[in-house]
């Protein structure tokens, strides 16, 4: 007689061919799903379309938000006469602006950033920027002025100028540095535009009349916020039916039956019915040399896909892009509400300071310390040149020089570069040098024909800097990086220069001319480019720091 068959075997054989033919399925359904986020992927507007909009509404941002800040150097000198004040007290105003903005941009880049939209950050700052100037109108003394200027106008900026440049890389890959110059070039526009436009309404309205005005036209960065559009891929709605993408495990108390379900797709052994998604996720973890390193950890993923911000699945640049927080947190119906405690918890943890490891970084936030001085010369210019003697009616001649020049030259190096002919460092580093060496010869300037070519140097290279340094750090860290490296760089540039202003106020007072306070200048441009002369070295340091780490954990 045959021997029977036990039924437990028989039992447990039907559930390896019903878990393998569920994998199966699942797997087939994950490969045309992967189809479907790349043909959604290659339809995002990456360099083309929309993304031109992104970059044109971003310049208007610029235009505005920089027009006003550069007519501080007009306004400064009404300030001057009207409170009767010392230039040390004055430069107070720039100083604690400079103090808020910084801790303002870190606050909003590492925790604002990642729970809203872009609009929605850029078009608050608008408003705040707005209400600064017209409470500006109302200031009896330096100190109510210092009140309105610093808290509004430095809060809104941070709500603006590093949101600005981390849309633009957003849409932007094999265009960046251009996308970037044409975002930057608002800072041209404004040069040409704004200067004889705050001396006209000065010399037709007065001191109130003109900041009058200037609050409503500060209102038109809510008008550009509104075209920035989110990046992100569409949200099909997925049908009861999809098993691949809705599994649901039922785990009895059987443990034979809870070791055969793959751990792929079983993230507790206890009993209970969930929901958990099959699919695993590459996520993008950073990039090194130059290189994505993927990491696709099933358990971890789906365990722990609940408790942080979706990212997008995307390979190469889409991959790296993904990698920023795009702002959009995929909220479970079946979360419970956080409490107070918890959410301030939850904000704490997702400030990330790592970056501070990479010597690179270091290299770029001492060259972003030393280089961002060289812009404080268009603050002080008008100063200097009333000092000379010259003509006030020349000066904003000078400045429309400036942002005629400088719009040029924003657009022809930003498309050179992206031809890769010259490192962007040489660019960087070249551009940097001369007007730092064109600082210290600001004493020589004192004809008009002298001054004439004083600015035009000024507008060819000074902003050079500020134009490739964001995608001088995605070169050098990686797009995912570019976030927090400007947090970051933000809080220091805010911190020196709330103590540059006060320096270059006190070097006047002391020494009775401006000519001093250029010297400081440039002495601080020419130390910039010295520390990009150095990357090499910072890069040999930085292989080191990421070698170790991925030997450790082979060993």
């Amino acid at each position: 007689m045959a021997p029977r068959k036990n039924s437990s075997s028989v039992s447990v054989n039907d559930t390896e061919v019903e878990i393998a033919l569920t994998q199966s399925k699942a797997v087939k359904e994950e490969v045309e799903e992967d189809a479907k986020e790349k043909e959604s992927i290659r339809n995002l507007p990456i360099d083309r379309g929309w993304a031109w909009v992104v970059a044109f509404a971003c310049m208007g941002n610029t235009a505005i938000l920089v027009g006003y800040l550069m007519c501080n150097g007009i306004l400064f000198v009404e300030f001057l006469r009207i409170f009767k004040s010392s230039t040390t007290s004055t430069t107070l105003i720039f100083g604690f602006t400079s103090i808020i903005f910084s801790i303002s941009s870190f606050i909003v880049m590492q925790i604002i950033l990642p729970r809203f939209q872009i609009r929605q950050i850029i078009c608050t700052g608008g408003i705040l920027i707005s209400l600064g100037v017209l409470a500006s109108m109302f200031a009896q003394n330096i100190t109510m002025l210092i009140a309105s200027q610093a808290i509004f106008l430095g809060i809104g900026q941070s709500m603006i100028m590093g949101v600005n440049i981390v849309a633009v890389s957003r849409y932007f890959d094999k265009r960046r540095a251009f996308a970037l110059a044409i975002s930057n070039s608002g800072v041209s526009i404004a040069a040409l535009v704004f200067p004889a436009l705050c001396r006209l309404l000065l010399d037709t309205y007065g001191l109130k009349g003109t900041l009058l005005i200037f609050t409503g036209i500060e209102l038109h960065l809510v008008v550009f916020g509104l075209l920035i559009r989110p990046l992100e891929l569409p949200h099909e709605k997925l049908s009861p039916s999809s098993s691949a993408s809705n599994l649901t495990v039922e785990t009895e108390s059987k443990d034979t039956a809870a070791e055969l379900i793959p751990r792929q797709i079983s993230c507790s052994s206890e009993k209970s019915s969930k929901p958990i998604k099959s699919r695993p996720r590459s996520v993008i973890a950073e990039k090194k040399n130059g290189y994505h390193h993927v990491a696709s950890d099933f358990d971890q993923d789906l365990c722990e896909s609940e408790l942080r911000p979706r990212l997008l699945t995307m390979t190469s640049f889409v991959g790296s892009i993904a990698s920023i927080p795009i702002a959009l947190v995929e909220e479970k119906k079946s979360r419970p509400k956080s409490t107070i405690l918890k959410d301030i918890v939850s904000i704490f943890k997702s400030l990330d300071f790592s970056i501070w490891k990479r010597p690179l970084f270091i290299l770029i936030l001492l060259t972003s310390t030393f280089g961002v001085p060289i812009y404080l010369y268009i603050i002080y210019l008008p100063a200097i040149l009333a000092e000379y003697n010259g003509d006030p009616a020349d000066v904003p001649i000078f400045l429309m020089i400036i942002g005629s020049v400088d719009f040029v030259s924003r657009l022809a190096l930003g498309y050179f570069a992206d031809l890769k002919y010259v490192k962007l460092r040489t660019i960087m580093m070249l551009a940097i040098s001369i007007a730092g060496i064109n600082c210290h010869l600001m004493r020589f300037y004192t004809s008009y024909t002298s001054q004439f070519v004083c600015v035009t140097i000024f507008g060819i290279v000074c902003n050079i800097y500020g134009t490739f340094i964001a995608v001088y750090v995605t070169d050098l860290l990686g797009i995912e990086s570019l976030p927090k490296a400007m947090s970051f760089l933000q809080i220091i540039h805010g911190a020196f220069l709330s103590a540059y202003h006060p320096i270059i106020g006190i070097l006047k007072d002391t020494t009775g001319t401006y000519v001093s306070s250029y010297h400081f200048l440039g002495t601080s441009a020419l130390l910039a480019a010295f520390f990009l002369l150095l990357q090499p070295v910072f890069q040999k340091i930085d292989q080191k720091t990421i070698i170790k780490p991925e030997i450790q954990e082979e060993i």
